[in-house]
């Protein structure tokens, strides 16, 4: 299978791996039955996301969603990551029709983030 030039540079490159030491919220979708799991924390102050780390299990589609989500929130507002949803994680990445499922479950994530955080 070949992804495309986007995902693998998330992949390859990613540098938001990780998970953060006394986080202001922990969000997590998936499970090990799913074979996909993905988690984000995040320092929260001020109304911006100050830094975000995310911990993935599952294929390289996952992983490059978590590393884009985490580059992106950095510096945002709540009302800023309201704007993001599946599709412009599958535009940004290049997603093929048979890997937008990772996209839609990091929209997932983000929503449940909100909600948490609202």
């Amino acid at each position: 299978m070949m992804y495309s030039e986007e995902v693998l540079k998330h992949f390859y490159q990613a540098s938001h791996g990780g998970v953060l030491k006394d986080p202001s919220y922990v969000s997590q979708v998936g499970s090990q039955e799913e074979g996909r799991i993905l988690q984000l924390s995040v320092f929260f102050s001020e109304g911006r996301f100050i830094k975000v780390r995310f911990k993935a299990h599952g294929c390289p589609v996952l992983i490059a969603c978590g590393e884009w989500l985490s580059k992106h929130l950095e510096g945002c507002s709540l009302e800023d990551i309201r704007k993001i949803t599946g599709n412009k994680i599958i535009e940004a990445l290049q997603l093929k029709s048979n890997e937008t499922y990772s996209a839609y479950l990091a929209e997932d994530l983000l929503r449940q983030l909100i909600e948490g955080l609202s």
